[in-house]
């Protein structure tokens, strides 16, 4: 029984132990993790998205030209040495939606423009 009782506090103290020894640099892990996440995004040319660190968890927000461009931003934050996981939330700008079904061919479609804008009409 009390070689139970030593070994259960020795695992105890040896988790305290851990976590006295790396809390205090927590704060310096995260912004670290920031100011590299910030580098690559601008190293590719990703100019209006947000970044919010939770440790070693990246949410990101903002706008982007397209789905690929969506998906790229997430790779390279994921590409960053001490990050976890990312979290996207960015949003494909619908200026470069039209723009790039009118390249295509490709026509809008007027459902969804009557439910995003209910109050159009039509010019005479």
């Amino acid at each position: 029984m009390n070689k139970v009782l030593v070994v259960s506090l020795g695992f105890f103290l040896l988790a305290l132990l851990g976590y006295v020894c790396i809390y205090p640099y927590s704060s310096h892990i995260q912004e670290d993790i920031y100011v590299r996440s910030v580098a690559a995004l601008k190293e590719n040319e990703f100019h209006h998205i947000n970044i919010a660190i939770d440790g070693r968890d990246i949410t990101l927000t903002g706008k982007v030209k397209n789905e690929r461009r969506k998906v790229h931003a997430k790779e390279v934050l994921l590409s960053v040495f001490g990050v976890r996981a990312v979290k996207s939330l960015l949003v494909v700008s619908t200026s470069e939606k039209n723009k790039m079904g009118t390249k295509s061919g490709m026509k809008p479609s007027t459902k969804a423009m009557e439910t995003t804008n209910p109050k159009l009409e039509p010019m005479p």
